[in-house]
């Protein structure tokens, strides 16, 4: 799992994958300039930086706490969106 093989403790919740996302997502202009990313696939990202987006805050806590990866059918859609985003990064889709 990428948060225990990144060093988070169990106790640590999930914003995490959001704030990881969140930090490159900000780059994308800069990405797309140097070529690093294409306008489709942040055009592909967009879905799901709104559905994070959707689900902060604290009236969604539950949701990252991480028990909820397990628990919480909403982390079914957040799965759903990343890996359609994925179908436009076929470097990074998982085999």
């Amino acid at each position: 799992m990428y948060l225990r093989r990144s060093g988070f403790p169990p106790e640590y919740g999930n914003d995490e994958l959001a704030l990881e996302l969140e930090d490159i997502f900000l780059a994308a202009g800069d990405m797309i300039s140097c070529g690093e990313l294409t306008e489709v696939q942040r055009e592909a990202v967009k879905p799901l930086d709104r559905k994070l987006a959707e689900l902060s805050g604290q009236y969604h806590s539950e949701f990252w706490q991480r028990v909820a990866l397990w628990d919480d059918e909403r982390w079914q859609a957040v799965r759903a969106l990343a890996a359609e985003a994925l179908t436009e990064f076929p470097e990074k889709a998982p085999k």
